[in-house]
């Protein structure tokens, strides 16, 4: 038998070009919480073993219920679990069933990364792998171009719900505390409770983009561009990151997304598409 925990689902996303847009992952609010198994791997306070497959709506019997989605393995998504999800366990005494889900279509990979991150995850949360690959449970409609997607519930319904591209352990990590304690009648945690006052400066560096690069990266794009513009652009644009790490990272990261999200065919022309998987492959964060 497994223990009851409340439950608490997150989502985060975010543009291409860091522009804010509504971004929609999971049930909405006031829609149901369907029922979908996973593959423990930390089992966490239930009776189950690694392995198992675990259902934390039917555990959490109808009781609040946080659920974390974690479809990239980045440091700031990682951080921002911990942080968060680790607030949650210490509330499953007061009914919390609380649960992260890792999305991928390579459950043996899953499973190593997150045995290898161990100390880096949350304790006394259920931790898992997606039964149902990348795009996770089909029940949920979850984006995968998002980072993670939380969903909050109780009563079999959601009541909050947090899509995030590119989540801030600091910002984003405070307002999904405060939707859970909200939910469970408990002051809301401070930065330091969640362990993510020393990750505010990082994480705004991190949220920061160069503000050079859309001016950089314009040109690169363009349609209508010949390859002599493009090639002239690519060589403006890697002459000046030559000597920024950080804003290799943030090219990177910007190519991946537009991959991820299936759009690189709307970028610029073919010889420009092949510098964006370049820089995703080499500078794109893992």
């Amino acid at each position: 038998m497994l223990l009851s925990v409340p439950v608490l689902i997150i989502v985060s996303s975010s543009s291409a070009f860091g522009q804010d847009e509504e971004i929609f992952s999971g049930p909405q609010m006031g829609e149901v919480l369907p029922a979908f198994e996973f593959r423990a791997v930390v089992p966490g306070p239930t009776e189950a073993k690694p392995g198992d497959n675990i259902d934390l709506v039917q555990v959490a019997k109808g009781g609040p219920v946080a659920l974390l989605f974690l479809h990239e393995f980045t440091r700031p998504a990682i951080g921002m679990t911990r942080g968060v999800m680790s607030y949650a366990g210490k509330l499953q005494k007061k009914g919390l069933t609380a649960g992260v889900i890792y999305l991928h279509d390579d459950p043996t990979a899953a499973e190593s990364q997150v045995n290898r991150a161990r100390r880096a995850l949350p304790e006394n949360v259920a931790i898992g792998i997606s039964n149902d690959g990348k795009e996770g449970p089909g029940a949920y409609g979850l984006n995968r171009n998002v980072a993670m997607t939380v969903l909050i519930a109780n009563k079999g319904k959601i009541v909050a719900n947090f899509a995030l591209v590119q989540p801030s352990a600091q910002a984003d990590g405070i307002r999904v505390a405060t939707e859970i304690a909200k939910l469970m009648n408990v002051t809301p945690p401070t930065a330091e409770e969640l362990g993510t006052r020393g990750m505010q400066r990082d994480t705004r560096q991190q949220a920061a983009q160069d503000p050079a690069l859309r001016g950089l990266l314009a040109p690169i794009i363009q349609k209508d561009a010949t390859t002599e513009e493009v090639d002239a652009a690519v060589a403006k644009l890697e002459e000046y990151v030559k000597d920024k790490p950080d804003v290799k990272k943030q090219v990177g990261d910007i190519a991946r997304r537009i991959i991820n999200a299936g759009r690189l065919d709307s970028y610029g022309t073919e010889a420009a598409q092949a510098h964006l998987k370049n820089w995703a492959q080499t500078w794109g964060i893992k």
